[in-house]
């Protein structure tokens, strides 16, 4: 079980460490990888754009390019920094998360990771476990053929928890070409508040698998 000292101490076989997320697909899933026919992101802006809420790229979820010829004021690439967040012990829900400064509505927090796998993994991950009794479940499904499982590596954004009045929501963004998810404010958030989304609404819709345990599936 975890706990809280000065610092996260995991399970063992848990890793809490990932930046960004790890692909586990054979040579034959690279084609079909959700990012590999998507474009390597908005390069269409003006030197002088600051691409604000009038981007056409941000309407379309898609963060300017690292060749985008956007101004060094650019406010449409919002995986650059996470937010400072950290996993806390909850009285009712198990773990959860706190923010550590505030936050205001529209605010990247921190990119929801994993390890991507294709569905036949997926499959077999839940059948395991089901078999086991599990009743957290940390997966994510970006596409049709590929799921982001932070069951085993992920980050702190694995501990947010479910609200029906939530202050948080999770989008999907294409970046430099790749698929990423982020959770994002929905409200102002202030210091020590609990971070939630909805499981079932919030850029998600629920697949339940059995009594109050749900996977995730982006739409």
């Amino acid at each position: 079980m975890l706990m809280k000292t000065s610092r996260l101490i995991q399970p063992s076989g848990i890793s809490l460490q990932l930046s960004a997320n790890h692909h586990t697909l054979r040579l034959s899933d690279a084609k079909k990888r959700p990012d590999s026919r998507a474009e390597a992101g908005c390069t269409n802006c003006s030197a002088d754009s600051t691409c604000k809420d009038d981007c056409e790229c941000r309407g379309l979820y898609m963060s300017c390019s690292k060749n985008c010829h956007c101004s060094d004021m650019c406010t449409n690439k919002p995986f650059r920094k996470d937010k400072k967040i950290k996993a806390v012990k909850t009285k009712r829900c198990g773990w959860g998360a706190i923010s550590l400064e505030p936050l205001e509505k529209g605010d990247f927090i921190i990119e929801y990771v994993g390890e991507v796998i294709n569905d036949a993994t997926c499959e077999q991950r839940l059948w395991d476990m089901k078999r086991r009794g599990d009743k957290h479940f940390y997966m994510c499904e970006i596409s049709k053929d590929f799921t982001i499982d932070a069951t085993f590596k992920g980050n702190t954004s694995r501990f947010l928890n479910h609200s029906c009045d939530p202050n948080c929501k999770l989008e999907k963004w294409q970046v430099d070409g790749e698929t990423r998810v982020g959770v994002f404010a929905s409200r102002s958030i202030q210091v020590g508040e609990h971070l939630t989304y909805d499981y079932r609404y919030s850029s998600c819709i629920e697949k339940l698998l059995s009594c109050n345990q749900l996977w995730l599936t982006m739409i």
